[in-house]
């Protein structure tokens, strides 16, 4: 996410020059690279991409 940058805050996001933003609850299209499934925490984990067209924070 190179064209984005951290907003820290009380409700961080994370915002780019065309006023794009990812905060919570705000719906994400993104491509899945891999994930990994953690038995001890019975947790998924992910890594994603949102560099391509069509995918980032969904209007």
């Amino acid at each position: 996410m190179s064209d984005y940058k951290y907003v820290p805050g009380e409700n961080p996001i994370f915002m780019n020059d065309k006023l794009s933003k990812i905060e919570k609850d705000v719906v994400v299209r993104f491509i899945v690279i891999g994930t990994k499934y953690i038995e001890v925490e019975r947790e998924f984990q992910a890594v994603v991409r949102l560099e391509c067209d069509f995918l980032g924070p969904v209007s």
